[in-house]
C-alpha cells in the first residue's frame, strides 16, 4: 500500500501544473484532483488522501482555495506549499 505521504509528495512534483503552459497539458492546477490523479484515479471527495487533506483545513471541493493569491503563478505556488506541508505531516504521522 503506498503511504499517503508519498501520494501527496508524487501529486505535488508531478502532476500539479506550475504554470500556465498551453492548453494540452496533461498536469491540473486544482491540488485535490492532482492527488486523485496521482493514485490513477478519478477525482473524488470519498478519496482517502483527499478526506486527509480536508482534516488538515483544505477546502477540497472549492476551485477558489488560495484565491488571495492574484496571479496564477503564486497561487499554484501555494498549492504546491500546501501539498508539501500535507505531505510532511501524513509523513509525521507514520501514514
Amino acid at each position: 500500500m503506498v503511504k499517503i505521504s508519498t501520494i501527496l509528495q508524487k501529486a505535488a512534483d508531478e502532476y500539479l501544473m506550475c504554470e500556465r503552459n498551453n492548453y494540452w497539458d496533461w498536469k491540473n492546477p486544482y491540488s485535490c484532483v492532482a492527488v486523485c490523479h496521482a493514485q490513477g484515479k478519478p477525482y473524488s471527495t470519498h478519496n482517502k488522501v483527499v478526506k486527509f487533506m480536508k482534516s488538515l483545513g483544505c477546502d477540497v471541493t472549492g476551485e477558489y482555495e488560495f484565491e488571495e493569491f492574484i496571479t496564477f503563478e503564486k497561487m499554484q505556488g501555494a498549492r504546491y506549499l500546501w501539498l508539501i506541508f500535507a505531505s510532511l505531516v501524513a509523513k509525521n504521522e507514520g501514514l
